[in-house]
């Protein structure tokens, strides 16, 4: 069974101190391939709201990631409803509005579905029982990073009861 470890905000005052501890006691450290792509995938939030992952949290996992001697960039890729996120420059234009820029996160920020990207064809190797699916494409950015990392937040969801890991 695999390990799970816990970020308790209430119990740490310096929570950028804390990812620090989590991120070595975790193995992540171990993890980055040295000189490698890291995507470092997340929701940058949609305009006007607030339930996303703070950019100086994003930060402080980028400079981890570059102290291990990766190479990090931040990614997602747009939305398939109308909105701020529908297409790369919208996308682009919204993050920056919550704070994801290179200079505040430390990485750049890459739309990876950009240029009409279909993406990479990955095959589905234990499909569950009754999935139709045979494969799921993949942003050809995302699929050719060396590693992948994903910052998940977890909320209420009005399609889905919980959005979180499922949707990244």
């Amino acid at each position: 069974m695999a390990e799970v470890y816990f970020l308790d905000y209430s119990k740490n005052h310096n929570i950028l101190e804390a990812l620090k501890a989590l991120f070595t006691k975790s193995s992540l450290d171990k993890t980055i391939p040295r000189q490698g792509s890291v995507a470092v995938k997340l929701h940058m939030g949609e305009l006007g709201n607030i339930t996303y992952i703070r950019p100086i949290f994003v930060r402080r996992v980028a400079d981890l990631i570059k102290r291990a001697k990766g190479k990090p960039f931040v990614t997602d890729t747009t939305t398939l409803y109308a909105g701020g996120r529908n297409t790369p420059e919208r996308y682009l234009a919204t993050a920056a509005s919550n704070g994801f820029m290179e200079a505040s996160i430390g990485a750049p920020v890459v739309i990876a579905d950009d240029d009409g990207d279909e993406g990479v064809a990955v095959a589905i190797e234990s499909p569950v029982a009754g999935c139709q699916l045979k494969d799921i494409r993949v942003a050809t950015r995302i699929y050719h990073a060396d590693s992948l990392m994903v910052l998940s937040h977890v909320k209420g969801h009005v399609q889905t009861g919980l959005g979180g890991a499922i949707k990244n």
